[in-house]
C-alpha cells in the first residue's frame, strides 16, 4: 500500500514540474486514467486544483485541445484521441 502512494506521489510532483497545461492533462490521463480515458467525476474545478492551475486555464486548455482533436469529453471524462 504505501509502495503505491510512494508511486501516486512521484506520479503527482513530476507532473506539477511540467510546464504545460497541455503536458500535464496527457501525463494525468496516460499515469492514472486506463485506455486514454480519465474519469473526472468531481469536476473541472477539482481537475485544476490537482493539476496546480486556475480553472480558467484549464477550460482554455481542454478547448484547445479539443479543437485540436488531441482530446475530447464524455460524460464526466476526458479521453485522448489516439
Amino acid at each position: 500500500m504505501l509502495n503505491s502512494e510512494v508511486r501516486r506521489l512521484r506520479l503527482h510532483l513530476e507532473r506539477l514540474s511540467m510546464k504545460s497545461i497541455r503536458d500535464r492533462l496527457i501525463h494525468l490521463i496516460e499515469t492514472e486514467g486506463k485506455e486514454g480515458r480519465y474519469a473526472a467525476p468531481s469536476g473541472l474545478k477539482t481537475l485544476a486544483g490537482e493539476l496546480g492551475v486556475t480553472h480558467e486555464a484549464l477550460y482554455r486548455a481542454i478547448s484547445l485541445m479539443e479543437s485540436k482533436q488531441i482530446l475530447r469529453r464524455e460524460d464526466h471524462q476526458l479521453l485522448l484521441n489516439r
